[in-house]
Formats: structure tokens, C-alpha cells, sequence
């Protein structure tokens, strides 16, 4: 459980597209296909990748507040390659709320889904406090940089790092 709790807020964290340290997937490795479709990417009135998060319930999609500034338009759902969208994968954005004002301690933002998504959420702990331990493992996912200075990647990749 702590694995899940680590790996959803690692992800919003590291899924900026910001070229800044964690902003990349640097020599990650593909996502196997259906693997974690509750993952989101944030997309632009273009289409283009802005921000990650995660599904948490059928109409809600965590992710970092620090997004919320961006001109976010959609949300993509069910696939790990952003080359291969399809409209039922896009969500219309209904609500967009920030109840914290945007510093390093408090980076998470609720969006609202326009229709409910039937993908199960991500697995969440349900223990009220988790401890980290200095030493632990969390598992880092998204479509960030896979090099440095490189492109951002189409297919969303992931990898394990050391606290």
C-alpha cells in the first residue's frame, strides 16, 4: 500500500513537463499497454501532453496545482501511448478547483470529469498514516523526458527510484 501511495504522489510531481530535476523519466522503461490506465495525462486545447495525474474515483482526477495556471482543456484516460487517442479516451474538464494556494507543501488540485470514466481508479492505501522510510523504493511513471534536453515521450514510461 505505501508502494501505491508513494508511487501516485511521486508521479504528480514528476509528470511536469518542465525540463527540472524529477521532470523526466530519464532511461525508463515503456509501460506495458493496459498496465495503468488510471494514469491521466492533462492535455491543451491542441492535444498536447501539459501535466500527468490519476483517476481517484469515476469523475475525479488528481494532479499538482502548479498545472491549474496551464490552458488545460482535456483529460486522456485508458492508454500509455498519446499517439493513439481516441475521443472515447478524452474527458472534458467540468471543474477545476484548487483549494490551497500553490507552494511545495500543498500541489494538488482536483479535477472533475464532464462524463464518468469506467476505469477503476488508482489503488489507493486506505491506512490513515503512512510512515516513508529514508531508504524506500517508489515507482515514477509518466510522458516526461526520457533524456536529457530530448523530447518529451509519446508513450508513457517508468521508472524505480530510491528515496
Amino acid at each position: 500500500m505505501y508502494t501505491a501511495l508513494c508511487f501516485t504522489l511521486l508521479c504528480l510531481i514528476y509528470s511536469t513537463r518542465k525540463n527540472v530535476s524529477g521532470g523526466r523519466i530519464i532511461n525508463g522503461e515503456r509501460v506495458p499497454d493496459g498496465a495503468l490506465p488510471y494514469m491521466a495525462s492533462l492535455q491543451t486545447d491542441k492535444g498536447e501532453h501539459w501535466c500527468g495525474g490519476f483517476l481517484i474515483s469515476d469523475q475525479f482526477v488528481i494532479t499538482a496545482a502548479h498545472c491549474e495556471h496551464s490552458n488545460l482543456h482535456s483529460v486522456v484516460l485508458g492508454t500509455n501511448d498519446l499517439s493513439k487517442v481516441d475521443e472515447t479516451m478524452r474527458y472534458k474538464i467540468q471543474k477545476c478547483n484548487s483549494p490551497f494556494t500553490f507552494d511545495f507543501g500543498s500541489d494538488l488540485m482536483l479535477l472533475k470529469l464532464s462524463r464518468p470514466c469506467p476505469l477503476k481508479p488508482v489503488p489507493l492505501p486506505k491506512q490513515p498514516e503512512i510512515k516513508a522510510s529514508e531508504d524506500g523504493q517508489c515507482n515514477v511513471a509518466g510522458w516526461g523526458f526520457t533524456k536529457t534536453n530530448g523530447p518529451l515521450s509519446t508513450t508513457s514510461k517508468w521508472s524505480t527510484y530510491l528515496s
